[in-house]
């Protein structure tokens, strides 16, 4: 497998605080594309490729109207207090008890053309509410952003709220800014 394990980022929620979450990159939603034919091009622009599953979903794609900069936290499902893994809804659910939101549509390509340098040969799941996709049957779909040897892909991921993942796959919720 060309990933590795990846050094721990965020503590485990034990106190479920949303403090205990480190910030890991910050994009600026509402920028550029504004729907999917315009995504393709600045992705391709920006040699990134896109999975044939994440491309389907992009026909869906929502786009902030405003610009908004959103701070992003990429904790494992175990910094989740889920040692031994969990399904997508308690993942979620538990992101959310901490305080983390889910990412928009949005996030996963910005990602991929804002932060390219920041991802090391790893997976990321985007914590968002699925999109289905209807090609061989309606099925919920989560975005991904993966950087395999050097290469950043825009994917896709099940979105079921069964889906399980285990313990070591790293997802992206939003950590929402403190007011002032």
């Amino acid at each position: 497998m060309f990933l590795r394990k990846l050094p721990k980022m965020s503590g485990p929620v034990n106190t479920g605080s949303i403090a205990e979450f480190t910030v890991r990159m910050t994009v600026t939603l509402g920028t550029g594309p504004s729907d999917a034919a315009g995504f393709r091009s600045a992705l391709r622009a920006a040699r990134c490729s896109i999975g044939e599953e994440a491309d389907k979903m992009l026909e869906q794609i929502v786009v902030e109207r405003e610009m908004s900069e959103v701070d992003l936290v990429t904790p494992t499902v175990g910094d989740l207090g889920y040692k031994h893994g969990a399904d997508l809804k308690d993942i979620i659910a538990k992101a959310q008890q901490a305080g983390l939101r889910l990412c928009a549509q949005e996030v996963a390509p910005q990602v991929c053309l804002q932060c390219k340098k920041l991802l090391r040969n790893e997976h990321l799941r985007v914590a968002m509410a699925p999109v289905v996709v209807t090609s061989g049957g309606k099925r919920p779909l989560i975005h991904s952003v993966l950087r395999i040897q050097g290469k950043v892909w825009l994917g896709a991921d099940p979105g079921f709220e069964m889906s399980h993942y285990g313990a070591t796959c790293r997802f992206v919720f939003i950590k929402p800014r403190k007011k002032e």
